[in-house]
């Protein structure tokens, strides 16, 4: 679907199995939220995160890149030779068909007792999004 505005896509994103959006802070909470969820724990969602390179010193990428490395999401970092051409279209729906996203626990790892693998811990945790802020902006001790 596309819209022209809509206060929220919570019930669009919570329908899809494959979630393209750009690569806003709010926007990917908002997706890795919902696709984290308890219900979709079965099936984990895709999020596929579109880099605006041009916005604000491309300050999308930081935040993109992290939960890309970690697995949460995948990245397009440019739409044009990615998707409008039948080799990049193939190479992305290829990438996207291989991707097994690993769930963002973000906060909730605290409340279930579980360190960033899933494993049981009694040490302090960390949200997810917290160390990828921590890391982002300099204040992590390599996680």
């Amino acid at each position: 679907h596309w819209y022209r505005f809509q206060p929220s896509l919570s019930a669009e994103m919570d329908r899809a199995d494959l979630i393209l959006c750009h690569a806003g802070a709010g926007t990917l909470l908002e997706a890795l939220a919902i696709s984290s969820s308890i219900k979709s724990m079965t099936k984990q969602k895709i999020i596929n995160a579109v880099i605006n390179s041009k916005l604000m010193n491309n300050h999308q990428s930081e935040l993109a890149e992290e939960l890309e490395k970690r697995d949460h999401i995948s990245v397009t970092r440019d739409c044009v030779s990615e998707w409008t051409t039948e080799d990049g279209a193939t190479r992305f729906w290829e990438g996207i068909g291989e991707f097994s996203p690993v769930p963002f626990l973000g906060g909730r790892s605290r409340d279930l007792g579980m360190d960033q693998q899933g494993l049981k811990d009694s040490s302090e945790h960390i949200s997810s999004f917290q160390r990828i802020v921590d890391q982002v902006m300099g204040l992590s001790e390599n996680w």
